[in-house]
């Protein structure tokens, strides 16, 4: 690829190379790179040793250009976005399934060690994710009509950061559950009470 040359003669360089052996080593290393060269020297870096690698920039447009800038260096499979999300407590808007499912794949990628460059604006690592061995980013596939036992529901919420199975009160038992109904329509909210216990959690699409 063309990538590999530019790296080659990029890392002639006498402070390319104690950047690489720093990082090889595992220790922190500082370089001061012009704004222009940034996503270039990321990418020679990536191309020749990959590894998990997290890039982030200042904002959410800066952070797309750059993905979409070492995606053509690297490819595109080898590029994740973690986008900010944009549902703050404050606003009054609801959460958008796909920003949330790109952040939990980007994640998952870096969690689980594959070489790839996950691309991050500084907004977007301001809200706080689970700790790791949660697996909150795990992905569940469920079919239609699947249910799950309530005596899992707390192990589910906890794999999907609820902080832990004792804190579930009957405060967060009876708030809002969401469903979507089978044939595609509107959603239908529900609130549940106190004979939670006898209840189970039916998937619909």
């Amino acid at each position: 690829m063309l990538i590999h040359r530019i790296a080659a003669q990029l890392y002639t360089a006498g402070a390319l190379q104690d950047i690489d052996v720093a990082l090889t080593a595992g220790e922190d290393a500082t370089l001061a790179i012009s704004q222009s060269g940034r996503t270039l020297a990321v990418a020679a870096q990536f191309a020749r040793r990959p590894r998990p690698t997290v890039y982030i920039v200042s904002g959410e447009d800066a952070a797309d250009r750059a993905a979409r800038t070492i995606a053509a260096y690297v490819g595109a499979d080898r590029v994740a976005r973690f986008s900010e999300r944009k549902d703050y407590p404050w606003k009054n808007q609801e959460p958008d399934d796909a920003v949330v499912a790109t952040r939990c794949s980007a994640l998952a990628r870096i969690a689980q060690g594959d070489s790839c460059i996950m691309v991050a604006s500084a907004r977007s690592l301001l809200r706080c994710v689970p700790p790791l061995e949660s697996r909150y980013w795990a992905s569940r596939t469920y079919s239609v009509g699947d249910e799950v036992a309530f005596e899992r529901v707390p192990e589910q919420l906890v794999a999907m950061a609820t902080p832990a199975p004792m804190r579930l009160t009957r405060r967060v038992c009876s708030a809002c559950l969401e469903t979507r109904s089978t044939s595609g329509r509107r959603r239908r909210r529900r609130r549940f009470a106190s004979s939670f216990s006898a209840m189970r959690l039916t998937v619909f699409v």
